[in-house]
């Protein structure tokens, strides 16, 4: 049983209302100390993935967000209550099944490739990385 507030036609939800009122409090938090730390208050955003963005080849930081991504919604839909489609999961955890497989089979292909998904060295030529004619 979930707690409600009802008024008049409108029936709220308040696990929503307090989820949203945390969501706002820590992001009001995160951003002061990002100023008091005397970092921009978009710093946030270069931490994680925007730091990877050298460091891999081609393609692959999209695989690994269909990943994390995939990863992270299946979770957060154990959380939601929706209608089971089939296998006894929701469609939103079936598509994101979808997106960690297809993220998994595109690391995997790289990995197979070249060895890694680390981008490609310095002294290796632009043509190296050319499809063959």
């Amino acid at each position: 049983m979930y707690p409600e507030i009802h008024l008049g036609p409108v029936t709220l939800q308040t696990f929503g209302i307090c989820f949203a009122l945390a969501f706002l409090a820590a992001g009001a938090l995160v951003w002061k100390r990002f100023g008091e730390l005397g970092k921009p208050h978009d710093w946030g955003y270069e931490m994680g993935f925007w730091q990877l963005r050298d460091r891999v080849r081609a393609g692959c930081l999209f695989a690994l967000y269909l990943m994390y991504a995939g990863t992270e919604r299946f979770l957060v839909e154990f959380l939601r209550r929706n209608t089971r489609d089939s296998l006894g999961l929701t469609a939103a955890q079936l598509e994101s099944l979808v997106m960690l497989i297809v993220g998994a089979l595109w690391i995997a292909i790289v990995v197979e490739r070249h060895g890694g998904i680390g981008g490609p060295a310095a002294n290796e030529s632009r043509d190296a990385l050319q499809p063959a004619h």
